[in-house]
């Protein structure tokens, strides 16, 4: 929780948060889309589909924070960047 005050001021947990929400009504909506569709008669592949593309975003998404914490060195911060 301390490392929130050095990266996110006001502006940059705005963003966050509206990219967050956004996200959480989009991505199940696509899915529910993939998964309720006739288009694809079998369930198992349809559940195939759904976890090829959850599979990646996921995998991404742990990815950029293992490389993001790699990169950042918490240890000599001692004041705030000065960008968002």
């Amino acid at each position: 929780m301390w490392m929130y005050r050095f990266y996110f001021n006001l502006r940059t947990r705005a963003l966050n948060n509206f990219c967050f929400q956004v996200i959480q009504l989009l991505g199940p909506g696509v899915l529910i889309g993939i998964l309720d569709d006739k288009f694809v008669p079998n369930r198992k592949i349809r559940g195939l589909i759904c976890v090829g593309i959850m599979g990646p975003v996921a995998i991404g998404g742990c990815a950029g924070l293992y490389g993001w914490l790699h990169v950042v060195d918490y240890s000599n911060i001692k004041k705030s960047p000065a960008n968002d």
